[in-house]
C-alpha cells in the first residue's frame, strides 16, 4: 500500500512537472514568433 501510493505520488509529480514543461515550452515558442514576426515587419 504504501509503495503503491509513493509511485502514484511520483508519477502525479512528474506529469505536474511535465505539464508545466510543455507549457513554458509553449509560451518560449510564442515569443519567439512574435519577435521574428517585429523583426520583419
Amino acid at each position: 500500500m504504501n509503495f503503491k501510493s509513493s509511485v502514484t505520488n511520483l508519477f502525479l509529480r512528474a506529469s505536474d512537472s511535465l505539464i508545466k514543461a510543455m507549457i513554458n515550452f509553449i509560451l518560449l515558442i510564442e515569443a519567439y514568433s512574435l519577435l521574428l514576426v517585429g523583426t520583419i515587419a
